[in-house]
């Protein structure tokens, strides 16, 4: 029976063919088929999500909020490489050249609903996800900091080693939403200081954002981000630039009503 996901989006497609594109992987390594018959194949689209970037006091807020706990490593892995989540979750402390200071993104962990354990597949999401990312100092001290406390082959595990689950991931992104305001909070002792919620494609967004406006070429943006035209990467940039530009708009506005009730 011949499955037909072109209605779904550009998302949901990449994760059925990463998902089935390791099944039949296995299966050519084993013998059991020549060929797969995924192979090659890429969604029909990639449109980039619609998330809003954090602002830098927001940024600043989340970092000194979260130190010191679990979700650390993981937010600024992705506020400063601009990995996506599974590229995150599927690091591997063999991916980090500490040496030269290089992040190189070879796999990607998922969560289908079929399996919450999580598969880790070298499948990426295009040709262009496959990158080396130089890391800053702050984040090369931060990793260094979570490998002499790591006993796993991964740099996010689970206590036993293993990469995590949907379950433990979801568990480690909820000491955020604790000290979110409006979030779950109650019983777990934390005093909520965060006004804002936070996605984790929002640190993803964010990177990309603030790595245009700080001067790198869109050339630069897109391979580092691993997006598989300028296009994509400008995209993001352009509704960060939008929002900029009208929040400075109200500013002159309001200064401008300022100035009228004086005078």
């Amino acid at each position: 029976m011949l499955l037909n996901i072109s209605h779904l989006s550009a998302s949901t497609q990449s994760q059925v063919l990463i998902y089935t594109n390791a099944v039949f992987t296995k299966a050519v390594e084993n013998d059991i088929i020549p060929r797969s018959p995924t192979f090659n194949k890429k969604p029909t689209a990639e449109k980039p999500e619609k998330v809003k970037a954090l602002t830098e006091a927001q940024c600043e807020a989340l970092l000194k909020t979260m130190k010191g706990t679990r979700v650390y490593p993981f937010i600024v892995v992705c506020l400063f490489c601009g990995l996506r989540k599974g590229e995150a979750l599927g690091l591997m402390w063999k991916d980090i050249d500490f040496e030269n200071n290089i992040l190189t993104v070879q796999r990607i962990l998922i969560h289908p609903e079929s399996n919450r354990h999580g598969i880790l597949t070298p499948t990426m999401k295009s040709d262009a996800a496959h990158r080396k990312i130089p890391m800053s100092h702050e984040v090369v001290e931060v990793l260094k900091a979570e490998k002499r406390k790591s006993d796993s082959a991964y740099v996010f595990s689970m206590r036993d080693g293993r990469f995590l689950t949907a379950e433990a991931f979801r568990s480690m992104w909820d000491r955020i939403r604790y000290r979110t305001i409006g979030g779950p909070a109650t019983g777990h002792h934390v005093h909520p200081t965060l006004d804002f919620s936070v996605h984790p494609h929002q640190l993803r967004h964010t990177c990309c954002t603030r790595w245009i406006a700080n001067g790198m070429t869109p050339k630069e943006a897109q391979y580092l981000m691993g997006h598989s035209s300028s296009d994509i990467t400008m995209n993001v940039y352009a509704e960060y630039q939008a929002e900029q530009e009208l929040a400075n708009t109200a500013k002159k506005i309001s200064s401008a009503g300022l100035r009228l009730a004086i005078g």
